[in-house]
């Protein structure tokens, strides 16, 4: 999960994963400050976690609304940078031109074409720095999606019966391993192998081609059906 958080306090105690530590029996939690601490693995340690990291997605539902404000406020900024540039550029074109009716042309040339490399040069970082956030909301924009896509369809995903049965020859090769990490280690099937800890490792794509998979095999009905786990 991606960090939600707005500042350095609500860090602290936002978990953005956990690591399962099969050798020393621990689960350990990894905040946004990057701080880690353990506690003893437990099944129902690791499903409050997962219930905890569920409700921060649903505390930070505005989380989303402010990164769409941000990314239009850059995509502004860029363009009032580019006009500027434009501006710019066409300026220096009459500078150049004057200094030429007037016979200065040689000794202008130079200093106002060095102008001009670094006003581009300056312009392209800006450019660089603003496209580098820009992608950078856009990860999380895809984080924030396929976490609320899983929240609202976990009755799906949480169905470890039929993820197990005929369904795992038809979803993508990523999510057949995460169910079969489970089965390795040994893991109570009560945490879905497809969690709301490790949906990074998924894209979208594999996750609605996961989702659809399910539904034409076993219908809306049976899917949604609750399952009796095995106490």
């Amino acid at each position: 999960m991606k960090d939600y958080c707005e500042t350095d306090y609500q860090r602290k105690s936002f978990i953005t994963r956990y690591i399962i530590n099969v050798d020393t029996n621990e689960l350990e939690l990894i905040y946004a400050d990057n701080e880690v601490t353990t506690i003893p693995y437990t099944i129902k340690n690791e499903i409050r976690t997962l219930n905890r990291m569920k409700k921060q997605i649903e505390y930070y539902q505005k989380y989303q609304d402010k990164l769409l404000s941000d990314k239009k406020a850059l995509r502004l900024r860029k363009g009032i940078l580019l006009f500027g540039a434009s501006l710019g550029a066409v300026a220096l074109a009459y500078i150049l031109e004057a200094m030429y009716l007037l016979g200065y042309a040689s000794a202008f040339l130079l200093p106002t074409l060095s102008m001009d490399v670094l006003m581009i040069t300056s312009i392209k970082k800006r450019f660089d720095l603003i496209d580098d956030r820009i992608i950078e909301i856009n990860d999380d924009l895809e984080d924030y999606k396929k976490n609320m896509f899983y929240l609202t369809n976990e009755k799906v995903f949480s169905n470890e019966r039929l993820f197990r049965s005929d369904v795992i020859d038809k979803v993508p090769d990523k999510v057949y391993a995460a169910i079969e990490e489970r089965e390795v280690y040994n893991l109570s099937n009560e945490v879905p192998s497809i969690n709301i800890n490790n949906l990074e490792n998924f894209t979208m794509k594999e996750l609605t081609k996961t989702y659809n998979a399910s539904l034409q095999s076993h219908g809306p009905e049976l899917v949604l059906k609750p399952i009796k786990r095995k106490k």
